[in-house]
């Protein structure tokens, strides 16, 4: 999605990545809460997966900001905001996130 932005509607590497990230992200709800963590839609885990897929996204903003700045070709932003953002926030709705819905169990 990203490089779509980029290559065919001229966005910014950043603003292309903001919106990626944040389409990804309602994707990412429903998949992780029903598949990866085996939990239940509720609103508590909607909060906190709002907030870490929020922090993901100004991660994700400012390394391709900061990529951009150091004269990097697009995709290297693409790529180290997949090798970066994505083990995060992975690991932040592991420990976090879902954590609830392991206890309550």
């Amino acid at each position: 999605m990203a490089y779509s932005l980029i290559s065919h509607f001229k966005a910014s590497p950043a603003l292309a990545n903001g919106v990626a990230f944040a389409i990804s992200a309602m994707i990412s709800y429903g998949l992780n809460t029903l598949w990866s963590f085996s939990a239940s839609a509720s609103p508590r885990n909607f909060q906190r997966f709002l907030i870490v897929t929020i922090a993901g996204c100004l991660l994700a903003s400012l390394i391709a900001r900061v990529a951009e700045a150091h004269g990097l070709p697009y995709y290297q932003g693409i790529l180290l905001i997949i090798l970066l953002v994505t083990p995060i926030t992975f690991l932040l709705h592991l420990l976090w996130t879902y954590r609830w819905v392991k206890e309550d169990a």
